[in-house]
């Protein structure tokens, strides 16, 4: 069995929106429990990869739709997406986690709501003012 296809598309028999939003609250409520540096480091690798690919251009069109339908499952993804923000400022706390953590939660602001980015943009800022070295 192959990996199921994570995107935006509504279209897809397996995979698609539906899996992309249940990946996103599964790894969002397992970050607590990610301990680590090592598992941190790829989880933060992997998330800035997937997240800079869901929301780039070849996703743009398939985004739209998602988010235009609205609904549980957009809120669900927000939610989870602004979880997994929370962890990574969270783990940018500890000087060797710090520069990974912090390149994913700058991108994941980025990337985001408008909405997110009000709510989080100084504490990002203040993540990365505090920066231990």
């Amino acid at each position: 069995a192959g990996a199921l296809p994570l995107t935006w598309s509504m279209d897809l028999p397996e995979g698609g929106a539906a899996t992309t939003v249940l990946l996103v609250q599964r790894v969002a409520g397992a970050v607590g429990r990610f301990e680590r540096r090592v598992v941190r480091q790829e989880v933060c690798t992997s998330l800035e990869r997937l997240f800079r690919r869901l929301f780039g251009p070849s996703e743009a069109s398939a985004w739209s739709a998602f988010q235009a339908q609205g609904g549980r499952a957009v809120d669900t993804f927000w939610t989870a997406y602004g979880d997994i923000l929370a962890a990574a400022l969270k783990w940018s706390k500890k000087a060797k986690h710090a520069s990974f953590a912090l390149d994913l939660a700058c991108t994941m602001l980025c990337l985001g709501s408008d909405k997110l980015y009000k709510r989080m943009r100084r504490d990002v800022a203040g993540a990365l003012r505090a920066r231990p070295r």
